[in-house]
């Protein structure tokens, strides 16, 4: 399999990486993933966008690209389509050229709306990830609860990996339901604090079944093989009080 990896790399006009990756979670070892594939000319693009820059930073790790969704964390407030691409090295003039004839230009009020989110984006990310580390320890702590995927856990499968590159585990979470997609549909239901909406990054909190949304394409089998259950629920936890955040999950899980 590695010698398959070494190969498939060789012939990669780039090695495209989302860390962690939604919605499980998982982690990619970056520094790794560079030392493989820039001797074969291969650069790394890093998608950093449940990470954001406060808590991982992919350049330090030899990434040559890192790219955001900048309708999530980096605006916070859930009102602007845009993303943004960053590149470690100044942009060559093929760059410039593809960028002027090809690549999109947020307009100005987007802009605007991304700054303005970018001026309290460290006071947001203390507060997301201060919440986001309590609500997986309190969703491993209950029996309805069958398993939790987030890398701040000390029983993270990853978690070495994590401290090495991640300053912290962030709000995006997923669990799986002891009670299969019955108790999945039943909790989307039931919550009313959390929204059941797709996207994530906002600061109020969102829940979805990756099944009926980002998944939603695949056959039972293959999201089987990928890890995406019919009881995966992805919650993207808000800066809410914590308290009545954990009232809204304690009673969308409880028969």
């Amino acid at each position: 399999m590695r010698i398959l990896r070494k190969a498939a790399v060789s012939w990669a006009g780039a090695v495209l990486l989302e860390t962690p990756s939604n919605p499980l979670l998982r982690l990619i070892d970056i520094e790794a993933t560079v030392a493989r594939a820039n001797p074969c000319g291969a650069p790394v693009i890093v998608d950093n966008t449940a990470a954001t820059p406060f808590n991982q930073r992919p350049f330090d790790f030899g990434a040559d690209w890192v790219v955001h969704s900048t309708s999530k964390y980096l605006n916070s407030h859930s009102d602007m389509i845009g993303g943004c691409l960053l590149r470690r090295d100044r942009l060559s003039a093929m760059h410039r050229t593809i960028h002027k004839n090809l690549g999109g230009t947020v307009n100005a009020l987007d802009a605007w709306l991304v700054l303005r989110g970018l001026r309290a984006f460290a006071l947001r990310m203390e507060a997301h990830n201060r919440n986001g580390q309590a609500v997986a320890e309190w969703l491993l702590s209950r029996p309805k609860v069958a398993r939790v995927h987030y890398p701040g856990l000390s029983s993270y499968p990853q978690a070495e990996l994590f401290r090495r590159q991640m300053k912290h585990g962030g709000a995006l979470i997923s669990f799986e339901l002891a009670g299969g997609e019955t108790a999945a549909c039943r909790f989307l239901d039931r919550i009313g604090l959390i929204l059941h909406a797709v996207s994530l990054g906002g600061m109020e909190s969102l829940a979805t079944r990756p099944e009926t949304s980002s998944h939603r394409g695949m056959t039972s089998e293959a999201r089987l093989r990928a890890g995406v259950s019919d009881s995966l629920i992805r919650l993207s936890v808000g800066v809410e009080a914590l308290e009545d955040i954990f009232a809204d999950l304690e009673q969308a899980i409880t028969e």
